[in-house]
């Protein structure tokens, strides 16, 4: 490891999103830490992104890499595909439909690491993107009680800000390929209750965008609801010892059910054939 230029290996995976995926590369590419390697694996899109993709590995040959399942896998199964070939000291995440607009985002990143030793997970502050407009500020404060905070649900690690070490990533195993939902938050969530410490980068350095493009689940649907059941009950399975220790996260967490559960019905009341799906 060069303590000085480490290597960060930036895993994305991609579905269908032929027209949004430059954006999310070219932001990395203008990255002023250059020691990168950017690893893709498309989820059998059926669209023009594996062409997207070869392009971009012919301009970049040293830089890209990209695979194609031969099915579509899910997330968990993409980035822990992505690590196994990803050589960097560092591992950050992007969504395929994100940007790092700050291009300094690795550099301050690499700087917390750099100062301590017992980090192994380090975000930044993030806007939301709705119809082409900042639709959240996200400004996250680390809080007194980090384990009490990420129990009660996330808020604080934005997906596409985080980059973990690998000693991190390594301990907790990566991603859990059992999580229905919520996949980066699970991830974050076991490495902080590894007893790795947190940092966050006090700047504005990705945009996320939600909604304006097509969702393999609809976010208010019996489906969704289904996934979101299932990530929770998990997610107590996991933690259930710390879960007796601070039953509010645990109350928070049947709030948020409760409120996914009424948007769901609402939805079907307005449009039964679509909340099904």
């Amino acid at each position: 490891m060069n303590k000085n230029r480490p290597l960060v290996s930036v895993l994305i995976g991609t579905y269908n999103r032929a027209k949004l995926l430059p954006r999310c590369l070219n932001s990395i590419l203008q990255q002023t830490h250059k020691n990168l390697e950017i690893i893709v694996v498309d989820d059998h899109s059926q669209d023009e992104t594996p062409v997207v993709l070869k392009k971009y590995q012919q301009k970049y040959p040293q830089k890209i890499r990209y695979l194609v399942n031969q099915k579509n896998r899910g997330i968990s199964f993409n980035s822990n595909k992505a690590f196994q070939l990803a050589k960097g000291d560092y591992l950050a995440l992007c969504g395929d439909d994100d940007q790092w607009f700050n291009k300094h985002k690795l550099n301050k990143q690499l700087a917390i690491f750099k100062k301590n030793p017992q980090i192994g997970l380090v975000g930044t502050w993030w806007y939301e993107i709705k119809n082409k407009k900042i639709w959240r500020h996200h400004q996250p404060v680390l809080p007194k009680n980090l384990k009490a905070k990420i129990l009660r649900g996330n808020g604080l690690i934005g997906g596409s800000t985080a980059l973990v070490s690998r000693q991190a990533w390594e301990q907790v195993n990566g991603f859990d390929s059992q999580m229905p939902k919520g996949t980066d938050s699970d991830l974050f969530r076991r490495i902080i209750f590894a007893n790795f410490q947190v940092g966050i980068v006090p700047e504005y350095c990705v945009k996320m965008y939600v909604g304006g493009h097509p969702r393999m689940t609809s976010v208010n649907s019996f489906k969704s609801l289904k996934k979101s059941f299932s990530a929770h009950l998990r997610t107590i399975i996991k933690f259930n010892i710390w879960f007796l220790r601070y039953p509010q996260a645990l109350f928070r967490r049947l709030i948020i059910l409760l409120g996914q559960t009424y948007q769901v019905l609402i939805s079907y009341g307005q449009n039964p054939t679509k909340a099904r799906n």
